[in-house]
């Protein structure tokens, strides 16, 4: 139902601006996040205040379920290229990815 996936196997997954899932997804999670049930939820059960949450909480959760607690995950490295995080100014030059990874 997408051939243009197919037509084109090293292009993006998720065809469109770099930018635009991002800016989808962090629109959205202030749209919930502004509803006031959802936001005595979060406060209640949760203990969080919902102002605190943004899209680098998700990226950090998502990175740290990854790395921590197995031993079958992908490398340090490898899970900080692929969620466009800093590995260090030295490290950034010299790790780098390659097609095996990920």
């Amino acid at each position: 139902t997408n051939p243009e996936l197919i037509d084109n196997k090293d292009g993006p997954l998720f065809p469109g601006a770099k930018d635009s899932h991002s800016t989808k997804f962090s629109n959205t999670l202030k749209i919930i996040l502004k509803d006031p049930v959802k936001r005595a939820i979060i406060q209640k059960q949760y203990a969080f205040d919902p102002d605190d949450i943004g899209v680098h909480s998700w990226r950090k959760a998502a990175h740290t379920k990854m790395s921590c607690g197995s031993t079958a995950g992908p490398t340090n490295s490898a899970a900080c290229i692929r969620g466009g995080n800093s590995i260090g100014a030295v490290r950034d030059v010299y790790v780098v990815q390659e097609k095996a990874s990920d």
